[in-house]
């Protein structure tokens, strides 16, 4: 589930950041806190909501900055992780205890003497900057309304038509009209059955007064009774559709017969494969070969220059000196013929 806010907390802050989550859910944002943490390793819920949730709010205090517990570690590790997406880490302040870096030069709201009954101005600013976040507008003024003033909180619900705190406020009376509907027709029901039973208590009206039954008689089913019966009248062959006659099966004979057809050019190819195969195969010399060639009619006598063993050609060691050739200056432009 996608959560609008992430409230991220020391356990020794729970009472707090209760109060925060409580007024943020008054308006009718969708608030993840989890007030049974015991655990100081971030879980895999832990990171999935903060990266889901739409913003993460940090709540620092003196335990949530002490870098020497698990729980400060805790809180430090899901506002890394919100810090890292845009425009997603929201930070307050609960006391004088200013964070260690980066989030020392992040905006923080003020909410340091926060109670039950005790709204700071931080409070209304944090809500302002949430409902901006979200396209909402005069979240603060909504706050600022008393408890029991419903006068001042449906005027601001007809300002903000479209605020889930005005269709929040409209589906609730709406399931409590169509509570106070359902009583009322128990109650006809009720009735209806009491006047049942006092018209069937006086025998004499009854017979005075015979009720006509304007309803059409009712006919027995009998369908489950009494068996079907299908009939099936004959059929004129000249009425009768064509039917294509059945092809005769093969006999073994023929089976056998469509084999050999098949397997005979497969046969006689082979067989032409091994004459061709004979037919030009390599053959022997007739007469003695030459020193050196192979016993085969087809083979080509090759010439080489080979030494006798120790011995090395003369062109490796007689090699002919190197001839300059006539020195040909180009570097003075020719001159054009007359």
């Amino acid at each position: 589930m996608a959560y609008d806010v992430m409230i991220a907390s020391a356990m020794a802050d729970k009472a707090k950041a209760e109060l925060v989550a409580k007024r943020l859910r008054s308006l009718k944002f969708r608030v993840r806190y989890d007030a049974k943490r015991e655990h100081t390793t971030p879980t895999t819920r832990d990171l999935n909501d903060a990266n889901r949730s739409g913003a993460v709010l940090v709540l620092w205090s003196k335990a949530a900055c002490d870098t020497s517990t698990g729980d400060s570690d805790w809180v430090h590790s899901i506002a890394h992780l919100a810090r890292s997406r845009r425009n997603a880490l929201f930070q307050a302040d609960l006391d004088a205890t200013t964070p260690d870096e980066p989030f020392d030069k992040d905006e923080r709201f003020k909410l340091t003497g926060m109670g039950p009954k005790r709204i700071p101005n931080g409070l209304f600013d944090l809500a302002d900057a949430l409902g901006k976040k979200q396209r909402r507008k005069d979240l603060s003024d909504f706050l600022k309304i008393a408890a029991g003033d419903t006068e001042a909180k449906d005027a601001w619900k007809k300002a903000h038509p479209r605020d889930p705190i005005s269709l929040a406020g409209k589906a609730a009376a709406a399931k409590k009209k169509a509570a106070t509907k359902k009583p009322a027709a128990k109650k006809t029901t009720a009735s209806k059955t009491a006047t049942k039973a006092a018209g069937a208590s006086t025998p004499a009206a009854s017979d005075a007064a015979p009720a006509k039954d304007t309803a059409a008689p009712e006919t027995p089913n009998t369908d489950n009774l009494v068996p079907k019966i299908k009939l099936n009248p004959p059929v004129s062959p000249s009425a009768m559709p064509y039917r294509r006659p059945a092809e005769p099966s093969l006999r073994d004979e023929d089976r056998q017969e469509i084999g050999w057809v098949m397997l005979g050019p497969i046969i006689a190819g082979i067989v032409l494969m091994m004459l061709l195969a004979y037919a030009f195969r390599s053959t022997t010399t007739a007469s003695a070969p030459a020193a050196g060639m192979p016993a085969i009619a087809n083979a080509r006598p090759v010439v080489m220059d080979v030494c006798p063993p120790g011995q090395v050609p003369r062109s490796l060691i007689e090699i002919p000196p190197l001839r300059t050739g006539p020195i040909i200056d180009d570097t003075e432009e020719a001159e054009p013929a007359e």
